[in-house]
């Protein structure tokens, strides 16, 4: 498959936070107390959260994936919820690699320091240690990445063989969606006290799909949606890019030849509506999955006037006029696949691939 037809787009994340190995929070204008700066060298980061959905020009009303290579595309970001977005405490990894994703030291003692909020932005600011004895090795890198993975264990290795066990619907076990980042720094500065990195993006290692009811269409009978599962998908995949070691921003990461998934799985099902309330919606999440033969489909049940129980088939493809045309696109990590689907005569499906990106706020937690 021509991997000129993904369009992608990162988003920056640091919401739902839980509790921090260390940490903690203010209130009012109190702000916690800095770090022991008399010795120690500490790295302090920012994660930055857009307040706004970001506008940009929709030039067709349903769009496919386009061939935007790096950060920018032509679409309208979409919003994120709260599981989009949360981090888990203990499993938020932050690596200092050389160049080359070779593994220099990990920050230790994290702890959260302030959250400040301007009339676009909530940016979150977290300090972690470096070990006294790589403090002088540090030094010695004007290039280092620092890099973070987040959502995917607490005692991990960064590594291209870093991965998860995930799919559907969120539940016990699946609370929170992998996620990775990386920005570079010039080491040769490194002093006692805080050193700061400036901020650091995050991008979700999975796919995001609705399949709605498609409102738009006046006579539609479908009524509700009752259950799907997916064929031919991944449910297993990696928290990393191919291509994760050879970029200095996770902004810089060009999506061309970059897709890393694993051989495709037989899939999931029984993804429901959330409740009797939204029977409306079907909403789950799945890891990359390589679909160049178009073996990857939904196949989704429903409901028609009258209660009349039918099934119908969805696929990962470049829909006209409402079925499925022979070019197949692949399930991309921070992507919404959207499917809106009618029933009025025949089985249509309005078809609409959008970055994924978040505007609501929930500031971190702690006790």
């Amino acid at each position: 498959m021509n991997r000129k037809i993904y369009k992608y787009l990162y988003a920056v994340l640091l919401l739902s936070l839980a509790l921090l190995p260390t940490g903690c929070a203010s209130d009012g204008d109190v702000l916690c107390p800095e770090p022991d700066n008399g010795t120690a060298s500490y790295v302090t980061f920012r994660v930055v959260t857009p307040k706004a959905m970001v506008t940009r020009t929709a030039t067709r009303g349903v769009p496919d994936v386009d061939n935007a290579e790096i950060w920018g595309d032509g679409y309208l970001s979409e919003a994120g919820v709260d599981f989009d977005n949360a981090l888990i405490g203990n499993q938020f990894n932050v690596f200092i690699t050389d160049s080359g994703g070779k593994l220099i030291t990990n920050l230790r003692n994290l702890i959260y320091i302030e959250t400040t909020d301007s009339e676009n932005n909530v940016v979150y600011s977290f300090s972690g240690e470096i070990p006294k004895d790589k403090v002088e090795d540090l030094k010695t890198y004007s290039n280092a990445r620092i890099h973070i993975a987040a959502n995917c264990g607490s005692d991990i290795s960064l590594s291209d063989a870093l991965s998860f066990n995930h799919a559907g619907q969120p539940s016990e076990t699946f609370t929170a969606i992998p996620m990775w980042g990386v920005e570079t720094f010039d080491f040769t500065t490194l002093k006692p006290g805080n050193n700061d990195v400036g901020e650091i993006w995050l991008l979700r290692a999975m796919a995001k799909v609705e399949i709605i009811i498609d409102t738009k269409v006046t006579d539609n009978f479908i009524t509700a949606l009752t259950s799907a599962s997916v064929k031919n998908a991944n449910t297993r995949g990696y928290v990393l890019p191919q291509t994760w070691s050879k970029v200095a921003d996770t902004k810089a990461l060009s999506f061309k030849n970059s897709l890393k998934a694993l051989p495709s799985a037989a899939g999931i099902s029984g993804m429901t509506p959330a409740d009797d309330k939204t029977t409306d919606k079907i909403v789950f999440y799945l890891p990359e999955t390589e679909n160049t033969d178009g073996a990857t489909e939904i196949t989704l049940n429903y409901t028609l006037k009258g209660n009349e129980s039918k099934s119908g088939v969805i696929k990962f493809a470049k829909y006209e006029n409402g079925t499925p045309s022979d070019t197949y696109y692949d399930i991309v990590r921070n992507h919404l696949y959207r499917f809106e689907v009618s029933l009025s005569g025949k089985f249509v499906i309005r078809y609409t691939v959008c970055p994924w990106n978040t505007y609501e706020i929930t500031p971190p937690v702690f006790d």
